[in-house]
């Protein structure tokens, strides 16, 4: 029961270290996203002001 707590944190931290690359491809992604659905919502308010 005490190795295996030990042992999780290392896989954790394994993976995190693998994933990095992979995380920082998906947060441009969703920059990009994120960009699009900010100019739709100032679209919508600029409507709503108009």
């Amino acid at each position: 029961m005490g190795k295996s707590p030990v042992k999780k944190p290392k896989q954790v931290k394994s993976k995190t270290a693998k994933h990095r690359p992979n995380k920082v491809k998906k947060v441009k992604k969703r920059k990009g996203l994120f960009h699009v659905l900010l100019s739709e919502a100032v679209d919508l308010v600029e409507d709503i002001f108009d």
